[in-house]
């Protein structure tokens, strides 16, 4: 049995870091911006023509004539901010938001308010478009009412006829 070797043999540990370190054997360098939630800057920043840009992003506000219109429904309801809150299930200083024009008009929340008022007034959802946003929805609810009017005159299978024909033809395949 020669080729075993009954020496004994003893397990260390390595030295650690910290001890490497105090005795000047292990270099440390601190790392710049190590962990840190940013990206390299990766081409040119467009911070410049931004701040150049002199376009206002600003969103639309309840306009005047529909807070004044809120506040007075409201009133002839004899219901109080919370109590109009409670009823459409909102919070109240959304409603307090609408009655001092500092929201963005929500047609949902309108339509809500509506039924609390027990009201049927037309400017709640008039309210809440520009005026050429207005103006393209009724013209598209003329045409709308056009086509169903001249539909109408000519009975059912004409109008179906009608947008038959305006429909592309089909390809087929021979």
């Amino acid at each position: 049995m020669e080729h075993q070797d009954w020496a004994d043999v003893t397990w260390s540990k390595a030295p650690s870091k910290a001890s490497a370190a105090r005795s000047g054997l292990l270099d440390t360098e601190k790392k710049v911006g190590a962990g840190g939630n940013t990206q390299a800057a990766a081409g040119p920043s467009h911070a410049a023509r931004v701040e150049e840009d002199s376009e206002s992003f600003a969103n639309a506000k309840v306009s005047l004539e529909l807070k004044k219109l809120l506040q007075q429904e409201r009133t002839k309801a004899g219901m109080t901010q919370k109590e109009l809150a409670t009823a459409c299930n909102l919070k109240a200083n959304i409603i307090q938001d609408y009655e001092a024009g500092k929201a963005i008009p929500n047609s949902m929340l309108l339509k809500k308010i509506e039924r609390a008022l027990k009201q049927k007034n037309p400017a709640f959802v008039a309210g809440t478009f520009t005026k050429a946003q207005k103006k393209a929805v009724d013209k598209a609810k003329a045409k709308k009412a056009a086509v169903a009017k001249a539909g109408a005159a000519k009975g059912p299978r004409a109008a179906t006829a009608a947008n038959a024909k305006n429909q592309a033809p089909k390809s087929r395949r021979f």
